[in-house]
């Protein structure tokens, strides 16, 4: 899974910083410098105690200016926000649009809550106030489901071929409804004129890249490699045009009612590139996939379970659709 890139910010305006110890006490820094080198530590600390999920970025601190406009400035490309809360904060930074962890060390939420009254608090729902380490861990997840949640309503699900089972299509305005993935349906027979039009030296190239990084090639022939390589331009484009981020593929349909060959290798490609793919026209599975490869950020394995041996601790799956890295 990839670790969630957080931003931290120390410090606030140049008075009082206040950090309580572990036996109760608090230590008062009137310095900003030392208030900074406190500050510092303390995140430190927490970014080494939460390596596994988080990556901490250099902190902003404040000494190169406006405190808000540093921020604002460093936060593209972050996940979150993390306050490390010991004095009376700018208001503006609570106002960032971005997920804002507020922490003021192990178990002391007393200048979180101070810094953030009730009423700011129910007004700014971005913002998560954490008592210790583990609440932190806990607002991390918060962050990658809400994150999973705003790729979903931008997501857009391409579903290529007939479907013949109604549960495996659900209804596209449910769809839109519950979960914000709008579904695009294409005929096969739109989708082959696409295929028809793939210039053969771009199929050409395709095919020879794959056989060229392959440490064996066992079963496709000639003619294997080069429909799948046309059929991967076609997707492609198809997910282009569409500006789709994923796609159900009815291959069954494409095998055996319009004679064109296993594309399996399209699929897994496809998932390498980023595009979740899945087979045999099930565009309900196609979502679960959707929803595991945007949570861990990974591609994903698609398959029917046929067999379970709790006493082996073995399963054995059937049409495996797997990405070529795991």
């Amino acid at each position: 899974m990839r670790r969630l890139k957080i931003l931290p910010v120390l410090g606030g305006v140049p008075i009082w910083h206040v950090f309580p110890q572990p036996d109760h006490q608090l230590l008062v820094a009137t310095e900003q410098g030392h208030a900074v080198a406190e500050a510092r530590r303390r995140i430190e600390q927490l970014g080494a105690a939460l390596a596994d999920v988080a990556e901490f970025e250099e902190p902003v601190t404040g000494e190169e200016g406006d405190l808000v406009a540093e921020v604002e400035r460093r936060r593209e490309g972050t996940d979150a926000i993390l306050v490390q809360v010991s004095s009376v904060l700018d208001q503006r930074l609570w106002a960032i649009d971005a997920p804002i962890l507020a922490w003021s060390g192990d178990r002391t939420p007393m200048m979180g809550l101070y810094n953030l009254p009730l009423a700011d608090r129910r007004a700014r729902p971005n913002v998560i106030l954490c008592l210790d380490e583990r609440e932190v861990r806990a607002g991390l997840v918060q962050v990658r489901a809400a994150r999973v949640v705003e790729r979903l309503c931008e997501t857009r699900l391409i579903a290529l071929g007939a479907y013949v089972s109604p549960d495996r299509l659900p209804d596209p305005e449910r769809l839109l409804e519950v979960m914000g993935v709008e579904l695009v349906q294409v005929p096969a027979a739109d989708f082959l004129a696409l295929v028809d039009q793939v210039d053969a030296d771009e199929a050409a190239r395709v095919g020879q890249g794959w056989t060229e990084s392959a440490m064996q090639v066992d079963e496709p022939d000639a003619t294997d490699v080069e429909s799948a390589a046309r059929i991967q331009v076609a997707l492609l484009k198809l997910l282009a045009r569409e500006r789709a981020q994923a796609v159900s593929v009815g291959c069954l349909e494409f095998m055996f009612g319009q004679g064109c060959r296993p594309f399996c290798w399209v699929l897994a490609s496809l998932r390498d590139q980023g595009f979740p793919a899945g087979c045999e026209g099930d565009a309900a599975a196609t979502l679960t996939l959707l929803l595991a490869e945007y949570l861990v950020e990974r591609p994903g394995y698609m398959g029917n379970l046929v067999d379970a041996n709790p006493e082996a601790q073995t399963i054995a799956i059937s049409h495996g659709c797997s990405p070529t890295r795991m």
